[in-house]
């Protein structure tokens, strides 16, 4: 054990992960106590990084930045991300779809190592994510959280920038059993806001994206009706919106510090802001506020 009392520890499936979910609760609960995040998949292949969308040796500096400006340990457990783990998530449209037996069978592995970890820090809240948008790096780490011993412990965040997809939200809640949507409704939803999200604007000029569109939209089709088909039932989840507002610059500051990410999720600073204050109106806030929101046993 370290020594040292956390108020809360963060696991993040990735560098970047509980930053760009989470930066405002861990600013505040940084002024009150030690906060930590614990990243889990952070090894990458020097020689195949070039490949790799989302890893490579600047994402270190990029956690030490946000790190020193929202006041958080930051470790790592450099579990290699599921671009190295299989050929098949080489394939990015793979890394969403659900999870293969191969991937539960490592998660055993990955149980025993994360658990190791945390019986090491001594903490009164562990956050984790839901897994908006099922990444499969995400899924695992939710797993990690449902079939561990902190569950009075537990806060569960919306990963971002997937809950920012008007329908992602909705469709994971209806994987959980929170609430209940169909495959078409939740189709509808998540190809209208993907259309207008950085993410689909890093596809390329308009002509690239208008080609791409009818492949797109029957890829996403089809992973909604797959995942649907696997049901996660919880016990009823209970929301909490945390006003934020007092550290919205602070969590902006923080998130633009991961420059490799903001150039593949995002246009521009200025679609941050925006992406982040529609997300905040949709959970019930007004012009100007920055909410996040949380979801407990």
């Amino acid at each position: 054990m370290s020594g040292k009392r956390y108020s809360a520890v963060f696991l993040s499936p990735h560098l970047d992960d509980a930053v760009f979910s989470c930066a405002g609760e861990i600013a505040l609960l940084a002024r009150e106590g030690s906060v930590a995040v614990v990243n889990i998949f952070t090894y990458y292949g020097a020689d195949d990084a070039g490949a790799a969308v989302a890893l490579g040796p600047e994402r270190y500096a990029e956690e030490s930045a946000a790190a020193a400006l929202l006041e958080y340990d930051s470790y790592r457990l450099d579990e290699p991300d599921a671009f190295f783990r299989h050929p098949r998530f080489r394939s990015i449209g793979n890394i969403f779809k659900p999870l293969m037996l191969a991937d539960l069978d490592y998660y055993e592995q990955l149980r025993e190592r994360v658990y190791t970890r945390l019986a090491e820090l001594d903490f009164e809240r562990l956050y984790v994510p839901l897994a908006i948008g099922w990444h499969v790096d995400h899924m695992l780490t939710f797993m990690l959280a449902v079939h561990s011993p902190y569950r009075d412990k537990l806060y569960f965040y919306e990963d971002a920038p997937y809950c920012q997809i008007d329908g992602a939200s909705q469709a994971r809640w209806t994987q959980l059993g929170i609430a209940t949507e169909s495959p078409s409704a939740n189709w509808r939803r998540v190809i209208r806001a993907f259309w207008h999200h950085g993410m689909m604007k890093n596809f390329g000029p308009l002509p690239l994206r208008l080609a791409a569109y009818p492949a797109v939209c029957i890829y996403f089709w089809l992973l909604i009706r797959a995942q649907h088909a696997v049901k996660q039932p919880l016990p009823a989840l209970r929301p909490e919106i945390r006003d934020i507002s007092s550290v919205a610059a602070l969590k902006l500051q923080a998130i633009a510090a991961y420059a490799s990410q903001m150039r593949e999720l995002f246009s521009g600073v200025d679609d941050v802001a925006k992406q982040y204050g529609d997300y905040s109106i949709n959970l019930g806030g007004i012009e100007g506020q920055t909410l996040e929101r949380y979801w407990r046993f």
